[in-house]
């Protein structure tokens, strides 16, 4: 039986806590020797490994033009109708159709005498100069009274007619530069100028007849032929431009490009357009030339991001 009041030697115990304390401070140095994670920038050959990929074009000026391309009908500036004067039969045509004719030379004669009556042939003139274009009668036809009997026209000075879309009217005028191209004839780009424009609008169409001019003429271009005009509605003989896939346009941040700088860094920056016209759209203000702009991959970047360039052009 144990006394209650003796104390057996080694029976006295430490709190469990004390005893941990120098394995705690033990760990902590090693710890403490070894060294934990340090956090250092990666190597710049790791900036270019997780860099964005991107296609940039080197602003260049080049000259760019808007314009407005429309059908028109190439037409004589004028012609007439030749008339008979007397009713009768038609005896004989001295021209063919194609023919050039001056004045008062003779384009046919008609015969009026009647069964049992003779009466002296009627000569027809041509009361102008011009190519004859119609003829729509043979020798032997009868002819009445006031008949035309012949059509002329001054192909040597030919119209144009096409009409406009009334939203150009305002940027179009006498000195605005033309270019006609025929089908006739498709090597070659002829010059024109606008000689009037109608007064009124077609509320249907919207659109406002004009006539053109050739500023010189060529005998190989005919009446009825089609042609296309191309109307210079603004030129820029040293424009800024980029395709317009390049251009970013956001409802809050407006209109921006993404240019790279030296370091192959991209930045955004906001720019106002120009003439945009075939895909292409001039940067009118916010770049310079020389700077790069990147034409694929600009969905991709955003302000600061390191950029791997995929290939350069000169635009």
């Amino acid at each position: 039986m144990k006394n209650p009041g003796m104390k057996i030697p080694g029976s006295s115990k430490k709190p469990v806590t004390m005893a941990l304390f120098p394995l705690l401070f033990l760990a902590l140095a090693i710890l403490a020797g070894c060294g934990g994670p340090r956090t250092e920038s990666p190597p710049r050959e790791d900036q270019e490994q997780y860099a964005t990929t991107v296609e940039v074009i080197t602003l260049a000026p080049s000259p760019l033009r808007d314009y407005l391309d429309i059908p028109a009908e190439i037409s004589p500036a004028s012609q007439v109708e030749v008339f008979a004067d007397v009713a009768g039969e038609l005896l004989d045509l001295p021209v063919q159709e194609g023919d050039r004719v001056t004045r008062d030379q003779l384009l046919a004669r008609i015969d009026p005498s009647r069964a049992g009556q003779r009466f002296s042939l009627s000569s027809i003139t041509a009361p102008i100069s011009g190519t004859v274009v119609e003829l729509p009668f043979q020798a032997g036809s009868r002819i009445n009274l006031q008949t035309p009997v012949a059509r002329i026209a001054t192909t040597d000075d030919l119209e144009l007619t096409t009409r406009i879309p009334e939203r150009y009217i305002s940027r179009i005028d006498r000195d605005t530069p033309v270019e006609v191209r025929l089908d006739a004839l498709p090597e070659e780009v002829f010059s024109a100028r606008i000689s009037r424009m109608s007064p009124l609008a077609d509320p249907e169409s919207r659109t406002i007849g004009a006539t053109l001019v050739f500023l010189k003429g060529d005998r190989r271009i005919r009446p009825g032929f089609f042609a296309r005009t191309r109307i210079i509605l603004e030129e820029q003989p040293r424009a800024l431009v980029v395709p317009q896939d390049a251009v970013i346009r956001h409802h809050r941040e407006g209109t921006y490009v993404f240019v790279v700088d030296d370091e192959n860094t991209a930045y955004q920056r906001p720019v106002s357009l120009g003439i945009e016209i075939d895909g292409l759209a001039e940067l009118r203000q916010g770049v310079s030339e020389g700077e790069r702009v990147i034409i694929r991959g600009q969905n991709r970047v955003s302000d600061g991001t390191p950029v791997r360039l995929l290939e350069e052009n000169l635009r």
